[in-house]
């Protein structure tokens, strides 16, 4: 007569555990879609081609429209925009090779021309009265 041959030890599986790893592994799935969905998102934007000094009005030639990633924390003009654009003035010194931001155009700037704008110093009771 043989003796019997061991056998190894019999693995259990938690049907707990087995749910959770299917959890975490759908989980983990759609957390890759979202980032990579967001990192692929591009939006379409007005960038600076010809410098455009402060109070100058910006003319079509200054301007293209660009295609780059999504990023909530910047505030690009977008492309859709660029006829509205076209015919303001720079508010600051629009550099070439970045975008257009809506506080850098508006409407004329102040002072007007002949005038200019000093800063003063004051302590307090210097103020003019109003």
């Amino acid at each position: 007569m043989k003796p019997p041959t061991p056998r190894g030890p019999q693995l259990r599986r938690s049907p707990l555990l087995v749910v959770t790893g299917i959890v975490l592994v759908i989980t983990g799935a759609l957390v890759s879609v979202g980032i990579y969905t967001n990192l692929s998102r591009s939006q379409e934007v007005i960038a600076i081609v010809a410098g455009v000094a402060r109070g100058e009005r910006i003319e079509r030639a200054d301007l293209a429209t660009v295609r780059v990633g999504f990023d909530p924390l910047l505030t690009p003009v977008p492309a859709a925009d660029i006829n509205d654009v076209v015919g303001q003035f720079a508010l600051s010194d629009l550099v070439p090779g970045t975008f257009l931001t809506p506080d850098a155009v508006g409407g004329r700037i102040s002072p007007a021309d002949g005038l200019a704008e000093i800063g003063l110093a004051l302590t307090a009771g210097e103020y003019p009265d109003d």
